[in-house]
């Protein structure tokens, strides 16, 4: 279950800024209830109930969540949980654990021919994530969490991509591996526009490898 759906998209937006901006405090995991508590215009502690990666209830004692609503501090700790918290597949599959790291540390490090697939799992699960929220949402549904890149991060993030685009990418279109350069490029892809930074000269040659790979695909790309 996508448990973004649970939520209006303004919500989401805001509670993503809770997370980002470190509101979610005191996490724990007991079995399967997730507690912790949310800083805002006072602390209000939420409980989340999860079985098999699914989301089954939800309590908050903000106003809002107690007029029976899903409330911003329910969605910055499911946002928490997803970045760094192992709790379930679902919730996990939006967020593929330390995918950004391994996909770009593979520039420096990668012997051969061969991508670690557990690595391409990851990446799988994110686009396909994204292409089921995609297909009832607009382009606002795409969760940006999984997305985010520290500023500290930039550096070697854009080296990476470099890296991929002008090397490793074609490589894998050359020896027909469409299906995984479609997933590689789309989260590349979108790791670079939600940068905020100027990646123009990067972007186009993404853009440019996107047309390469539909103009010659032989198959069903997903």
């Amino acid at each position: 279950m996508q448990w973004q759906t649970l939520f209006q998209q303004q919500v989401l937006t805001r509670a993503f800024n809770y997370y980002q901006e470190g509101h979610v405090k005191k996490f724990s995991k007991e079995h399967h209830k997730l507690m912790a508590i949310v800083q805002g215009v006072q602390d209000y502690q939420v409980t989340i109930f999860e079985s098999i990666g699914d989301v089954t209830m939800m309590i908050c004692n903000c106003p809002y969540a107690l007029s029976g609503l899903h409330c911003k501090h329910m969605a910055a700790v499911l946002y928490y949980v997803e970045n760094t918290v192992s709790v379930g597949s679902q919730l996990k599959m939006n967020s593929p654990k330390n995918c950004q790291g391994k996909l770009f540390k593979e520039s420096d490090d990668r012997v051969g021919n061969e991508w670690n697939s557990d690595l391409i799992q990851d990446i799988r699960s994110f686009t396909l994530s994204q292409s089921k929220l995609l297909a009832h949402e607009d382009m606002l549904a795409v969760n940006p969490c999984p997305l985010f890149t520290p500023l500290a991060d930039l550096p070697m993030l854009f080296k990476s991509c470099e890296w991929l685009v002008s090397t490793e990418l074609p490589r894998m279109l050359a020896a027909n591996q469409q299906q995984m350069v479609f997933d590689i490029l789309t989260y590349a892809y979108l790791k670079l526009c939600y940068t905020g930074v100027d990646q123009t000269n990067l972007i186009d040659e993404c853009a440019r490898l996107f047309r390469k790979l539909l103009t010659h695909a032989n198959g069903h790309i997903r």
